[in-house]
């Protein structure tokens, strides 16, 4: 009975294990319902959108042909970043001081591109450090390139169309100013005060520079001190009598620069010295003053600080 027992649970095993063997058959592979990974269906499109930049500059201007007193600025666009190009301009600055000497606005451009822009720079001082800017614009952004020259010393001597010669001297020393006044005394040139654009806020200049053309040699002489005075560069007009110079001075005698006196300060150069002398009958800037037989006259200019009125009137002897 025992044995019996046995035997049928060793065929219930077999049975089992048979049943088992059956159910481990491996699947099928999953048949793919779609592309594969990093391809792309036919007749899709892949391409993407672009989106827009500034205007494309690679390379930054090119000078050539650099002067004592000009020079040719090249440069190139190539390529508008996908937006219209509503400017383009050049200018060219003094490197140490940043002050602008030139500036050139050429407008709009369609290309085609690249497209390669000359322009011709004068103007400019001579022995001077630059830097040339040029910009481009679009909607997007402006782009800018920049480059820096030297312009040429003056040539110590230039031989002119007609055979005259002419030759270079010692340069200037003082600030780079305009509407100075110059005058000659005793065989000796004068340079006296105008005025300084080279800081952020134009400023009077007071000194005074005497040239020797027999030495070829500049030396700084008294400074035209006057406490208030008003525009030295316009409102100085100067007057040669019997050896010395005598400058017409507008002085603010008021709170307001609408309060204004017209003073006489005399330049001895014997003495190197500015005298205070008598106040003037009239006020007003831009006088033409001459000499005639020891004494000075002014004629003319502007009277009022708006320059809303010109002045009309006879010589006044001074």
């Amino acid at each position: 009975m025992n044995r019996y027992y046995s035997s049928s649970v060793g065929l219930g095993l077999l049975l089992i294990l048979g049943l088992s063997l059956q159910n481990c058959k491996k699947d099928d592979p999953a048949t793919p319902t779609g592309p594969a990974s990093g391809t792309t269906t036919p007749g899709t499109s892949t391409t993407a959108t672009t989106k827009s930049t500034g205007p494309v500059l690679l390379t930054d201007p090119v000078v050539s042909n650099v002067g004592s007193f000009s020079a040719r600025i090249t440069a190139v666009i190539n390529g508008n970043g996908g937006e219209a190009i509503t400017g383009h301009k050049l200018f060219v600055v003094q490197t140490a001081s940043q002050r602008l000497d030139n500036q050139y606005e050429l407008g709009a451009t369609s290309g085609p591109f690249p497209l390669t822009i000359t322009q011709a720079v004068t103007g400019l001082a001579a022995n001077t450090n630059y830097t040339v800017y040029f910009t481009a614009t679009n909607k997007v952004a402006v782009v800018q390139r920049a480059t820096t020259f030297t312009t040429t010393t003056i040539a110590s001597t230039t031989t002119a169309p007609n055979g005259n010669a002419v030759t270079v001297k010692a340069p200037f020393p003082g600030q780079t100013r305009r509407l100075a006044r110059i005058f000659t005394l005793a065989n000796k040139l004068y340079v006296l005060g105008g005025w300084d654009q080279t800081q952020s806020a134009a400023a009077d200049l007071t000194d005074l520079w005497q040239y020797d053309p027999a030495t070829d040699k500049w030396s700084a002489k008294a400074a035209l001190q006057v406490p208030n005075a008003l525009r030295l560069d316009y409102t100085l007009p100067i007057m040669l009598i019997d050896g010395q110079a005598h400058a017409l001075v507008t002085v603010q005698t008021g709170t307001t620069a609408s309060t204004r006196t017209s003073f006489i300060y005399t330049y001895d150069p014997t003495t190197n010295k500015w005298t205070a002398k008598g106040q003037a009958p009239f006020v007003g800037s831009w006088r033409t003053v001459m000499s005639l037989n020891g004494k000075g006259y002014a004629v003319g200019g502007w009277r009022s600080a708006q320059h809303a009125l010109i002045r009309r009137e006879a010589g006044v002897a001074v």
